[in-house]
């Protein structure tokens, strides 16, 4: 992400700037486009577009700098932010753009296809009292996709709270699904949050008819916790940086490794999102666990590696972690992401290796997609031929 702005400068610039620095603060600078120019570099399509997976976010933020009457102002500007928005879905999604420069990637093509999930965000930077914005406004009902309208203060409190790719879609899908039993006001996201988080035990089982109890339960109190903004201030939040400081990580690649300047760039960005579609709760886990098998590596000198399995995304994770040369972790690690590929089923695995606690962290990425063939299969369960490895269980 990019240093947070600085107070002051020309009236409103602020304000965008930090919401722009607060969904990279969530989604990362792979997947946040700020102010991006529309063809030709004639004007631009939003004030920040993020493009994550199958969802496009169309951001308009609107700061309030004259002394007029809060409502009034909301009024117009809110009116105005509708038409922006329009002209933002429809030069992305009606074929008017073919590519977008990305900060990390450069040129970038844009397939509109691609993003079955899109979302209108609209942020008023201004002092005043609670208001429904669709009462006051009905005028963002015209609008092909859901729009959610929030006070900048309440888009800080929100991304503080749902700080992932994986917490903030969801909620907002929540938020939309649930609008009819909401009084969602601006400038009142936190009583909002609450009743989404009142409601979710009752939801869940609605639109995901086939949940378990198991899996409802623990959902809930994850969610509640998120909520609660009690994630966040968890001393355990801390394990979770291990996974941001892999996606943060993910680009710096080292060109005299010769397993670097192989493959498709745009593996990548498969990966990235990969782990950025992990919610804080399952990073904290999950980088608690990877704390300590750095540790165990470190006193037994062994490798020690785990794997993880999203269903609903059909995406599986393996961590390892060895004391290995990097061309040896990196050739395991290609056995390990087949064998996690094979054995859930998964729609793509990726792997991440890295060295036992020390001096130093360097890590390894591999993305596979697609079906691990039979003769594959049957290797990995036997352990033959270039699925060889020593540890027992592998495929078990």
């Amino acid at each position: 992400m990019t240093p947070p702005p600085v107070a002051g400068g020309d009236p409103g610039r602020y304000e965008e700037a930090l919401a722009q620095w607060f969904l990279e603060n969530t989604f990362f600078l792979d997947f946040v486009y700020r102010n991006p120019p529309e063809r030709g570099g004639m004007g631009e399509l939003g004030d920040a577009v993020v493009l994550f997976e199958d969802a496009a976010v169309m951001v308009q933020i609107k700061a309030q700098s004259s002394p007029r009457d809060p409502m009034l102002w909301a009024k117009k500007n809110l009116r105005k932010a509708v038409r922006q928005l329009k002209h933002t879905n429809r030069k992305l999604f009606d074929g008017h753009v073919h590519e977008l420069i990305n900060p990390i990637f450069g040129k970038t093509s844009f397939d509109p296809a691609r993003y079955a999930s899109r979302f209108g965000i609209i942020v008023l930077a201004q002092m005043a009292q609670p208001f429904d914005a669709e009462k006051a406004f009905p005028e963002l009902g015209t609008l092909p996709f859901p729009v959610h309208v929030f006070s900048l203060d309440d888009f800080v409190l929100l991304l503080d709270r749902f700080n992932t790719a994986g917490d903030l879609i969801p909620y907002l899908e929540f938020r939309h699904d649930m609008r009819a039993t909401l009084d969602r006001k601006v400038h009142a996201e936190a009583n909002t949050v609450k009743r989404v988080a009142d409601q979710i035990e009752n939801f869940l089982p609605l639109v995901r008819p086939q949940i378990t109890s198991e899996v409802l339960e623990r959902t809930v109190r994850y969610f509640r916790l998120t909520a609660s903004g009690e994630v966040s201030r968890s001393d355990d939040w801390r394990y979770s940086l291990t996974i941001d400081d892999m996606i943060a990580r993910i680009h710096d690649r080292d060109p005299s490794l010769d397993w670097n300047t192989r493959g498709n760039p745009s593996d990548l960005g498969i990966i990235s999102a990969g782990l950025a579609w992990l919610n804080r709760q399952r990073r904290i886990a999950l980088g608690k666990r990877l704390h300590e098998f750095c540790e165990a590596a470190a006193l037994d000198g062994k490798d020690h590696y785990f794997s993880h399995f999203q269903p609903g995304t059909g995406v599986a994770r393996v961590f390892l972690v060895t004391a290995r040369a990097r061309e040896d972790r990196v050739a395991i690690l290609h056995i390990l992401v087949s064998a996690a590929l094979a054995k859930y089923n998964a729609q793509k695995a990726l792997g991440v290796a890295t060295e036992p606690l020390g001096n130093g962290r360097s890590y390894d990425f591999v993305v596979r997609e697609g079906q691990v063939s039979p003769e594959e299969r049957q290797a990995l369960e036997e352990g033959k031929g270039l699925f060889s490895y020593e540890h027992e269980q592998l495929f078990k």
